[in-house]
């Protein structure tokens, strides 16, 4: 199971996803447990990393509010680079009209010069997994 995260810091937003194995019963009785596998991994994601011309039609997003935001993950074992896992999600229409106003309202924030040294100070800043243990706007796979 994927779990995702949406935090903005510093004008930055951060998609940051981990994964839980799930272990337990079927059917009725205890729900299944989760088991963190891997942890948050915290992923700056930022309009001024895109060509204008590369990125969708925004609006369309927007005056849709139960689209869906699909994400391909590959999972590979490290360092033969085996694929272990490869799945198609999509993220709840929350999650995804929240992501969407997070990256309008940020993007005027960088320039695609200045991202670089925006991800280090942010990097700088904060211990690992606390960008992803501070998401509000989180959603699991199979919402």
């Amino acid at each position: 199971m994927f779990e995702f995260g949406l935090n903005v810091v510093e004008s930055m937003p951060f998609v940051c996803f981990r994964v839980f194995e799930v272990v337990g019963a079927k059917g009725f009785g205890q729900p299944p447990q989760g088991k963190v596998v891997l942890p948050w991994h915290e992923c700056p994601f930022h309009l001024a990393r895109f060509h204008p011309e590369a990125l969708p039609h925004f609006d369309d997003f927007r005056t849709t509010p139960e689209t869906r935001l699909g994400i391909s993950v590959i999972l590979t074992e490290w360092p033969e680079m085996t694929v272990k896992a490869l799945r198609f999600f999509t993220v709840s229409p929350f999650f995804t009209q929240k992501l969407i106003e997070a990256l309008l309202t940020t993007a005027a924030a960088y320039t695609f010069e200045g991202y670089e040294e925006g991800v280090k100070r942010v990097f700088q800043s904060y211990p690992t997994n606390a960008i992803g243990e501070g998401s509000r706007v989180r959603c699991k796979s199979g919402d």
